[in-house]
């Protein structure tokens, strides 16, 4: 079984790195704001995240296995 990671986090200006390890196939990324608003996605696998703005989000990364959310503190 595959894991996913997101850091740094919480995560300041710049990019957040996605790491996966096992042999998961990331297809696509989703990033929606504490409000539930969609901020950022795309298809793909992609090793860095550009989040715009600050708070907290909720990115869901959907993998060949299902879908993964993880928490994302930017500030």
């Amino acid at each position: 079984a595959g894991k996913i990671k997101l850091y740094p986090n919480p995560a300041g200006n710049g990019l957040v790195y996605l790491e996966t390890s096992g042999d998961l196939l990331v297809e696509g990324v989703k990033v929606w704001d504490a409000a539930g608003r969609l901020v950022a996605s795309w298809n793909g696998a992609r090793a860095s995240l550009e989040v715009p703005g600050s708070g907290i989000f909720l990115v869901e990364v959907q993998t060949d296995r299902g879908v993964v959310r993880k928490r994302l503190v930017k500030f």
